[in-house]
């Protein structure tokens, strides 16, 4: 039995390829037999090959795979029948099917027109024709004089040779006897017949005058006039010499050709006109790489949104690009901004922000906050595609803002989508905004959306930042203040650390516990930190660079060694800067 696979959704639909002997593989990869680009495939997808049961389908992807919408995990092997289809990703389908062995076809007699067939003809068989033998008394008729059929004039006399010929003389018919056919089937030849008698030379017969004409009767002018239009019609409608023809034809041709060219001219003219008018007044240049849409003076098109039934609404919020035409919807927990980017407005931007309260985040770290956000996706109706989640990065002012960033694809209406997912937390709220643009404008606009944060922060959002961590000191919230509060009335930089994570504990636990007071404590403590951070930095920035201005290596030196004391956290953005020697 052989098989083949027929394509009944996707890109490849409608499109039949056989199974041989050798595993027919499909995915993105140049290296498959059947090669698709659709984004949710994977490079090798899957394979069949032929087994003794059918078809046997090993399935190499970590994505969605299905038989006959029953999903298989990766690695799994199945034996596939007839009529069963196999979906790859969200958009591709195949259906398999058995090929019939063709019947050998047996040969037959020829066959004419009428379907009949063709038998060859009798041989005839050949009769004896009987020889006519005279009698004696019978003379040989002589054959009959010819005719001239030459044509008579009317107006001139007959001359000799235009005598009438008379009749030929009946001779009395002779009595053909039969050819005597004996016995034995021979037939008796008959004796010679005798020479012919002389017969008389026939008188001529003069020729008879044909008779005159009758003379034509004068037309009228009308009869005249009709007879000469007759007679036009007539010399018009003979017919053309292979010559005349031959001329007409070119001629045509040479008149459609200069039809032709007249009106392709025009035409050219015409797109012309209409190409220049339009690239003067109309045309725009599009964008090579986008940017944020401005308006005809110059100024940025921005609006914010802001999030709903949230203790952090003023200070937390979305900035997008105003253009005509975007439009945002809420939902409970969620907004979304349909906008665009670029100075043409030609490239479609989705920000999807979502926010929740989630008591556990307290008390575990980031990425397990993430991955869990992630895994709710994939498991979801959507289509998402997250790549590997990206090392921490920082919103840059003053310790800086921590979050993490994970590449992601999905699909949707049938269009393929790419962005990036951002997430960072806030005490017990998580902060997700996802900033996609379709993937057809990827190679134009990627590094944007990368780029661009879309989030706007207040300074005490800003001063007052911390999240939770599976890494706390426990204990009663108010006696773990108190030991931070001692630290810091030391005013030694080289204990602000410790301090720091004496006050990330305790507003754990105090948040857990729902003990205000010790997170109104806290976080009084917290902003003087900072504060004190932000100053103490600044001042050694300062005394860095005007040591590096007198070339002292050696003072240069030991500040960065002094800072990378008192910053050892690498939860503070200070820490990455002072390794990268950035003090800009």
């Amino acid at each position: 039995m052989k098989y083949q696979i027929r394509f009944t959704e996707g890109e490849l639909q409608g499109q039949v390829f056989s199974l041989g002997v050798n595993a027919l593989s499909l995915g993105r990869s140049r290296s498959n037999e059947v090669k698709l680009q659709t984004p949710d495939v994977s490079a090798k997808h899957v394979t069949l090959s032929l087994g003794p049961a059918g078809v046997i389908l090993e399935n190499l992807s970590s994505r969605n795979t299905t038989i006959d919408g029953e999903a298989i995990s990766m690695g799994e092997r199945k034996t596939l029948v007839a009529g069963q289809t196999i979906g790859m990703g969200s958009l591709v389908k195949f259906t398999l099917e058995a090929m019939a062995d063709a019947p050998a076809v047996p040969k037959t007699a020829p066959v004419n027109s009428d379907n009949d067939v063709t038998m060859p003809p009798p041989a005839a068989k050949p009769r004896p024709a009987p020889i006519a033998v005279p009698s004696d008394d019978d003379a040989t008729v002589p054959p009959p004089a010819a005719v001239s059929h030459a044509p008579v004039s009317r107006n001139a006399a007959p001359s000799d040779d235009d005598a009438t010929v008379p009749p030929p003389v009946v001779a009395k018919p002779a009595t053909i006897a039969k050819a005597v056919e004996p016995a034995d089937g021979d037939v008796t030849v008959p004796p010679a017949a005798p020479a012919p008698k002389k017969m008389p030379a026939p008188k001529a017969t003069p020729v008879k005058k044909a008779a005159p004409k009758p003379v034509p009767m004068p037309l009228s002018t009308e009869e005249s006039a009709a007879d000469a239009a007759n007679e036009t019609i007539a010399m018009q409608t003979r017919m053309a010499s292979a010559e005349e023809l031959e001329f007409m034809k070119s001629s045509h041709e040479k008149k459609k050709m200069r039809k032709t060219g007249l009106w392709f001219a025009v035409a050219v003219v015409f797109i012309g006109i209409f190409t220049g008018v339009y690239f003067a007044f109309f045309h725009k240049t599009t964008e090579k790489y986008v940017s944020w849409p401005v308006d005809d003076a110059g100024n940025m098109l921005a609006a914010v949104v802001q999030m709903e039934n949230c203790p952090y609404l003023n200070d937390l919020d979305v900035k997008y690009p105003n253009v005509p035409g975007c439009e945002v919807k809420r939902e409970a927990g969620k907004f979304t901004v349909n906008t665009a980017l670029g100075k043409l407005c030609d490239v479609p931007l989705h920000l999807i922000f979502e926010y929740y309260q989630d008591k556990k985040v307290l008390t575990e770290e980031r990425t397990t906050t993430l991955e869990a956000w992630m895994s709710k996706k994939t498991n979801g109706n959507e289509n998402w595609n997250f790549d590997l989640i990206q090392p921490i990065a920082f919103y840059q002012s003053a310790h800086g803002i921590p979050y993490l960033c994970v590449p992601y694809s999905r699909t949707e209406n049938n269009e393929s989508y790419v962005g990036y997912a951002v997430q960072m937390r806030m005490a017990d709220w998580v902060f997700v905004l996802m900033k996609e643009i379709p993937t057809r404008d990827r190679w134009r606009a990627e590094w944007f959306i990368q780029g661009s944060s879309f989030l706007r922060f207040s300074e005490k959002f800003l001063l007052e930042h911390w999240e939770g961590t599976a890494d706390f000191q426990k204990g009663q919230p108010s006696g773990i203040v108190s030991e931070a509060k001692a630290l810091l009335r030391r005013r030694s930089p080289t204990v602000r650390f410790k301090a720091e994570y004496l006050l990330r504990s305790a507003l754990c636990q105090a948040q857990s516990a729902g003990d205000t007071t010790a997170v109104a404590d806290a976080l009084e403590l917290l902003r003087e930190l900072r504060n004190s951070q932000i100053e103490y930095f600044n001042q050694q920035k300062i005394n860095y660079l005007l040591a590096k201005n007198n070339k002292d290596d050696k003072e240069m030196k030991k500040i960065s060694n002094d800072l990378r004391g008192v910053f050892s956290s690498e939860e503070d953005f200070r820490f990455h800067k002072i390794r990268q020697n950035k003090w800009d």
